[in-house]
């Protein structure tokens, strides 16, 4: 019974070591700032706005994965004023790692925006700039036969705003 006991404690000692190790790699070996165009580029093609991420942006590791961002700005729509839609000075989100690997669920920790700056227009022909999309479907999706694959659900555990300013 000892041996078993000390052969778990073993285990479970060299997984945390191995967990420590690899945050301690992604730290040093993995800089989130090579990734600054492949993200306005992606908010880009989803959304038809301008993402610009002025400041840095830095991984956290520990005790769940996430990133922080300096000032970052998101552009308005087509056909609206040439001002910011939304301007952050930083802001911060984490995703726990566990059930996404077991359940495939992307959990969003707490998202923090401190100097949030968000204008929202509304235009006399009913379109408005927090509108995403060109049309809104009132039918739900359809289940894929493919269960399998994929991401299975997705969750906020909250937003943290603080010194923001929201003007309508």
């Amino acid at each position: 019974m000892k041996t078993l006991i000390r052969w778990t404690g073993i285990l479970i000692g060299a997984v945390v070591l191995v967990g420590i190790l690899l945050g301690i790699a992604v730290q040093i070996l993995v800089d989130p700032n090579d990734y600054r165009d492949e993200i306005s580029t992606a908010v880009a093609d989803a959304t038809g706005r301008t993402l610009t991420i002025e400041g840095d942006l830095s991984l956290q590791t520990f005790p769940c994965c996430g990133l922080r961002l300096g000032p970052l700005e998101l552009s308005n729509p087509p056909g609206f004023p040439d001002t910011h839609f939304l301007r952050v000075e930083n802001a911060a989100i984490s995703v726990r790692l566990l059930p996404l690997i077991i359940r495939q669920e992307v959990l969003i920790g707490d998202i923090e925006l401190d100097g949030l700056d968000l204008i929202l227009i509304s235009r006399a022909d009913g379109s408005a700039n927090w509108e995403f999309g060109d049309s809104i479907d009132t039918d739900p999706p359809e289940p894929d036969d493919d269960s399998g694959s994929g991401v299975s659900g997705i969750g906020v555990a909250g937003v943290h705003i603080s010194e923001g300013r929201i003007l309508y």
